[in-house]
């Protein structure tokens, strides 16, 4: 499966270069330059990740976008930013994005990052799905459950 990555980026440049190396990596590519098209975008194509920019056009930040993409979906972000002073960095903390890369951002940090990323947002989706199996499986359940390990009686 292709992995489809949200490119929020202002900077016109940066971003066609992003998509460029992005899309010769095998990414299904689409960017946004304001953080309410970058909304917008994130809740119409559903992507894998986003590389959110922090100083965006508009009135609107990358972590005023953070904060309504995250309210409503469950994508990964990744911050790509120049901005490292400690107000931004907590400001940014605040929306618990899975990664924080400094711009210039090195393309092989980049790649390592996103595939990390990616495969940590599905190994967490997978064991949400079976607590929420299990949770069901218990609530649902007619009998008792009665958990035995090594002839002894664990749980009821």
């Amino acid at each position: 499966m292709t992995a489809r990555v949200l490119i929020v980026e202002d900077e016109p440049i940066i971003a066609m270069d992003l998509s460029i190396s992005l899309t010769g990596r095998g990414y299904h590519v689409f960017s946004a330059s304001t953080g309410r098209e970058a909304i917008r975008l994130a809740l119409q194509e559903k992507p894998d990740l986003i590389l959110m920019d922090i100083i965006l056009q508009g009135d609107m930040d990358g972590i005023e976008a953070t904060e309504n993409i995250r309210r409503d979906n469950d994508i990964p972000i990744v911050y790509m930013t120049a901005h490292t002073d400690d107000a931004t960095m907590h400001k940014a903390k605040a929306t618990r994005p899975y990664g924080y890369l400094i711009k210039p951002v090195n393309e092989y940090e980049l790649y390592s990052t996103m595939e990390t990323v990616i495969s940590r947002h599905a190994f967490e989706q997978h064991i949400r799905q079976n607590e929420e199996n299990f949770r069901l499986l218990v609530e649902n359940a007619g009998d008792a459950i009665v958990i035995v390990q090594d002839l002894s009686l664990i749980h009821i």
